[in-house]
This record gives structure tokens, sequence and C-alpha cells, in this order.
């Protein structure tokens, strides 16, 4: 079991050290809304050609044990709407039970790739 984790880590680490833009991936409280994880990605990235043109991307969000948390579809590209962050982005909402399991986030269909894990100490 450990050499799994070991591997899983390493594959995590090795994905990160690219060139790649990464996704910005928080928990926000809103006080009207309660609980949501923000999704923001880089300007320079937040463009129709990203995602081949399309309209809409898929926005997954994971747990420690790469099980699906959320699988929802978002517009493309994202818009900064001043809540919560400058940079465009996406809230995605659910049952705190389960927007707490969330461990990292990818968007599907981007050239790039685009992923991001939470900060350890949320």
């Amino acid at each position: 079991m450990r050499y799994a984790a070991a591997l899983s880590a390493l594959a995590l680490l090795v994905a990160g050290c690219g060139s790649e833009p990464q996704l910005k991936v928080r928990f926000f409280d809103d006080v009207q809304r309660g609980r949501e994880v923000l999704i923001s990605v880089p300007e320079d990235v937040n463009k129709p050609e990203t995602a081949r043109g399309a309209g809409q991307v898929r926005v997954q969000c994971f747990d420690r044990r790469s099980r699906t948390v959320t699988n929802e579809l978002y517009p493309w590209p994202f818009v900064a709407d001043g809540m919560g962050d400058r940079l465009p982005h996406a809230h995605q909402r659910g049952l705190p039970k389960d927007l707490n399991r969330v461990v990292r986030c990818r968007i599907v269909g981007t050239d790039p790739p685009l992923q991001g894990e939470l900060p350890l100490a949320q």
C-alpha cells in the first residue's frame, strides 16, 4: 500500500514540474452561499482557442484517492466576476461534506492541460 501511495505522489510531483500553466484551486467561503471550491485560471490561457473553440469545459475535482467529487460543465472562457478572485474563475458548489474532500481539480478538454491542487493548509 505504501508503494502505491509513493508512486501516486511521485506521479503528481512529476506532472506538476512542467512549464504548463496551473489552476489556482482554493476554498472560498461566501457569506450567502457557503463553502465553494474556487478554480481560477491564468489569464493568458483563458481564451476560446485553449478549449479548441468550445463554449464550455468540464471541471472535475477529486479526493485523495483520485475519486471524482465533482464533475460539472462551465461556460468557457471563465470570467472574473469579482467574487473571490481577480483572475477568471469558476465557483464549484456542493455539499460541504463533499467539497471538504477535494484535494485537486482539472479542466478537461484544454490544450495545454490545466490542473491544480488545494494548498495543504486549508
